[in-house]
């Protein structure tokens, strides 16, 4: 039998090529484990009893109900009677106050949870009033220098209103180009710390997804957020371990979308390299 081949063989091709780098894809379902996601269940459960005002728990169930679908099952929390009419609580009091910033933030948890009930849940009196409230809060935020100052609280409203109300809205996130551009220029002249430059950054993407391009961001903050979820397990700091597990796969995501369901995070496929062809080496005949 001649196993000969034509052409003379390439040693280089027999030396199987490095796996195309994946590691800059955040993957909850793989990094966060089953004894991790247990931990944050219970902290979850007793922000629910411990948080009166309605400052905490709305976040995190927000950060676990996006990772839930990549890591383990979220149970029944906040479907119970007494923790909906707690919630509700905290909305009437918000609205006694008209501060309907807080009002969306809070009412986070029905949204998801009660999607095909949610036009009761986001007509509220007042609602006029609140869009009022947001262009003033945006003057005066696009008024300042960019990089002196970033208000989280700022992104954090601009997110719950985009989940909550994704077209009502529309002329903020869609048209306001001075908003753009002065939330681009804070980015990319934040010199503040690696958990706040991640939070961000993913504030900002989530508002604006296609800015994403004209982040300046290193090219290691996946593995710098790594370090800091890490820091975070070992300090048992499980409501910031969900908030930055969470920006991180919004970072990572390929897609993002909102819609009347709600925030749609579209994530990338690993690349699975091929397998390596095997070559017969060339035999000679004496």
């Amino acid at each position: 039998m001649n196993l000969a081949t034509k052409e003379r063989i390439n040693i280089k091709g027999l030396v199987e090529e490095p796996a195309p780098q994946t590691d800059l894809i955040f993957d909850p379902g793989k990094e966060i484990t089953r004894a991790s996601w247990q931990k944050m269940l219970s902290q979850l459960s007793e922000l629910m009893e411990s948080d009166e005002s309605g400052r905490y728990f709305p976040g995190m169930f927000m950060h676990m109900f996006y990772l839930a679908s990549q890591v383990r099952s979220l149970p029944e929390i906040g479907k119970d009677s007494d923790t909906v009419n707690k919630i509700f609580d905290w909305l009437n009091k918000e609205l006694d106050q008209q501060d309907y910033f807080d009002f969306a933030y809070k009412a986070i948890p029905l949204r998801l949870l009660f999607a095909d009930e949610v036009e009761q849940i986001r007509k509220f009196p007042g609602f006029d009033k609140s869009e009022q409230q947001v262009q003033g809060l945006i003057a005066d935020f696009v008024s300042q220098k960019p990089g002196t100052n970033w208000h989280a609280e700022i992104a954090d409203m601009l997110v719950a209103i985009k989940i909550m109300y994704p077209t009502e809205f529309g002329w903020l996130f869609g048209g306001n180009e001075k908003l753009q551009q002065h939330t681009l220029e804070c980015i990319n002249n934040f010199n503040g710390d690696n958990f706040s430059k991640i939070r961000l950054a993913a504030d900002c993407r989530l508002v604006f997804p296609s800015m994403i391009s004209e982040m300046k961001l290193n090219s290691d903050l996946l593995t710098t957020g790594r370090d800091i979820l890490s820091d975070f397990a070992a300090a048992n700091y499980w409501r910031d371990f969900v908030r930055t597990a969470f920006n991180l796969k919004v970072l990572s995501a390929e897609k993002i979308e909102f819609d009347e369901v709600g925030l749609k995070l579209t994530m990338p496929e690993r690349i699975i390299p091929p397998e390596p062809i095997a070559v017969l080496p060339e035999t000679r005949r004496f």
